[in-house]
């Protein structure tokens, strides 16, 4: 279920389950730096993704599977373990094994981890549901020891059941992680120096307008490699391209052996006139105009200094 603006609080004063995960570098979606920004109240509140509201959606769905598993449960639990700065919010809590958590995942084929989910029944789940889980079971030992996390996923569209075993060892080191992440960089307002935050998360930084700091010209440069780079690249790509059609002919497919197979299909999409849209019905277009905001990055040359040559 969505979180509530609570919850958004709740979250800003703890370390959550899905914080450590890219604490300790194993999420692919997040970095620590971004969890520091997020932490230190550096970001604007972000509107959730399609992917997200997917997830919000079909995670009651998975949790009636679980239920239909480990009997009756308890939905949208939040548990604390202050000593470590760690809060999680817990998707559910199995009455019946004895208030085990329960977290729900909705996977696709596309997921960097997708291959990390093994058979149903086992512990065969990525690397950061498993740091998920540990904390989710470190938060309600505070008050209930518990010996497994139950994760009941929709996997490419297949329903499973995973239980990840409570490690001892592994827990020790989460917490030892984030009462130093806490510590060192949250209350400290020091930013991890040796990883980077995702651009995703820098669109979301408060920025201060007319604000100018000094950059290191080493950054820049390896910024205008790196469009260089790129800019060769897709030169380097629609070369290769217009060989590869070259030599289909006036075929639309060609046979490559063991390479596979080549084919050039005409393909057919629909979308709206936006501009006859606009020109014949202005109010409709008006209607359902949406303005969007966001920062773009641009190098300018320096202006040429008084009596320079």
């Amino acid at each position: 279920m969505p979180i509530t603006e609570a919850q958004r609080k709740q979250r800003r004063k703890f370390i959550g389950s899905s914080d450590m995960a890219a604490i300790l570098g194993v999420s692919p979606w997040a970095t620590a730096y971004d969890v520091y920004l997020e932490k230190t109240g550096k970001l604007q509140e972000r509107e959730p993704s399609e992917a997200m509201m997917a997830g919000t959606f079909l995670e009651e769905g998975i949790l009636r599977y679980a239920e239909s598993q480990l009997g009756k449960i308890a939905r949208n639990q939040f548990r604390t373990y202050p000593d470590a700065y760690l809060g999680a919010h817990i998707d559910a809590i199995a009455i019946e094994r004895g208030e085990e958590p329960v977290e729900s995942k909705k996977v696709e084929l596309t997921n960097p981890s997708f291959d990390a989910w093994g058979e149903a029944g086992t512990d065969e789940v990525p690397d950061e549901v498993i740091i998920q889980c540990h904390v989710h079971m470190i938060c309600q030992r505070k008050t209930r020891v518990v010996s497994r996390c139950h994760v009941a996923g929709l996997i490419a569209g297949r329903l499973a059941m995973y239980e990840v075993p409570f490690n001892a060892q592994l827990a020790d080191t989460i917490c030892e992680a984030a009462v130093h992440f806490w510590e060192k960089h949250v209350l400290a307002d020091i930013p991890p120096i040796d990883t980077t935050p995702s651009l995703e998360t820098l669109r979301r930084v408060r920025r201060e307008p007319g604000k100018t700091v000094p950059v290191d010209p080493a950054l820049v440069l390896a910024y205008r490699q790196a469009q260089e780079a790129v800019k060769a690249a897709k030169m380097e790509e629609d070369r290769a391209k217009a060989a590869l059609l070259a030599a289909l002919g006036d075929a639309d497919g060609g046979d490559a052996g063991d390479v596979g197979l080549v084919t050039y299909l005409t393909q057919t999409r629909s979308q709206i006139d936006l501009t006859r849209l606009k020109a014949e019905r202005p109010e409709i277009a008006a209607a359902f105009m949406k303005t969007t905001s966001f920062p773009v990055l641009r190098i300018v040359k320096p202006k040429a200094k008084k009596g320079s040559k």
